[in-house]
């Protein structure tokens, strides 16, 4: 067997060259080689999908669900054990609304009545 001439061409060229070893024992080496060879294996830290504290944020909806409903009207709030805590929660909701311009206050017409509503509003 004659050995390649490797020319600029030949190194250019689309197709991949392949060269054989010369005697039979290198070729059996070579495959017990690419036999024993294991593939990569990554060694980045692997993090869980699910976080650690995912139990207990389970727990804290079970125990929030066995509580009381929330009050349906501004009365029942006013007058629930909570009405400081439900009166703070209206205002940063009633400003974040404000803030993200929700509403555009306009002047009411003296012709026209306000548009009565219900006490209580069902979902």
């Amino acid at each position: 067997m004659q050995p390649q001439q490797l020319t600029p061409e030949a190194l250019n060229s689309a197709t991949p060259m392949h060269i054989e070893p010369e005697n039979p024992e290198q070729t059996q080496e070579l495959q017990q080689i690419e036999e024993n060879v294991e593939p990569r294996r990554s060694q980045r830290s692997r993090r869980f999908a699910i976080s650690a504290d995912y139990v207990i944020y389970l727990q804290e909806f079970e125990h929030d669900m066995s509580q009381q409903e929330d009050p349906r009207s501004f009365k029942q709030a006013m007058n629930s054990d909570k009405n400081e805590e439900w009166l703070a929660a209206m205002k940063v909701e009633l400003d974040s609304m404000r803030k993200n311009g929700v509403w555009e206050l306009v002047r009411r017409c003296l012709y026209h009545e306000p548009t009565p509503f219900p006490d209580e509003i069902t979902l």
